[in-house]
């Protein structure tokens, strides 16, 4: 007998009990009980990955933010908020359009102003961002899930940027 299968049983379950309460493997819950928790290794003093360097701030900021483009597994930008993107031929307009029904946790959607005024903090205090507003002529939003990002040159990595 394997040690789940004897702490699922009555025998294991009265030894449990006996031995001080501990708590069944999480395996052995309920469905209805799973719920997803993130234990820090250290304090999570502020979980904004853009005002703290600790990995504990980008871990928590993933699993509460979303982002226009994650980066997979072979490095290569995928889209997330975004829906559709579209590139000038000369690279140097990008317009992108929003997923439909995206919604802050209070329930008001997210519109394109939004994703707007996050692109401009966060390319406040990132390298990548920083450098993208030196060759940046614009960035606007043109209607509820549209915004346009107008380049003074081209540059093929904007995907990749923003999807730090």
């Amino acid at each position: 007998m394997d040690r789940r299968t004897f702490l699922k049983s009555a025998v294991g379950a009265s030894a449990l009990a006996t031995a001080g309460g501990l708590a069944a493997p999480a395996i052995s819950q309920r469905a209805a009980v799973r719920t997803l928790r993130l234990v820090p290794q250290t304090d999570l003093a502020n979980f904004d990955p853009l005002w703290s360097p600790a990995y504990i701030a980008r871990n928590a900021g993933l699993l509460v933010w979303d982002m226009l483009y994650g980066i997979d597994n072979t490095l290569t930008p995928r889209r997330q908020m975004v829906e559709a993107e579209e590139v000038s031929a000369d690279g140097l307009i990008w317009m992108f359009r929003l997923r439909p029904g995206l919604k802050f946790h209070d329930g008001e959607p997210v519109l394109a102003k939004n994703a707007v005024a996050s692109i401009n903090r966060w390319a406040v205090r990132e390298p990548m961002g920083q450098m993208i507003k030196v060759i940046e002529n614009e960035l606007v939003a043109i209607d509820d899930r549209t915004f346009r990002r107008a380049l003074k040159k081209p540059y093929s990595k904007l995907r990749l940027a923003l999807g730090k």
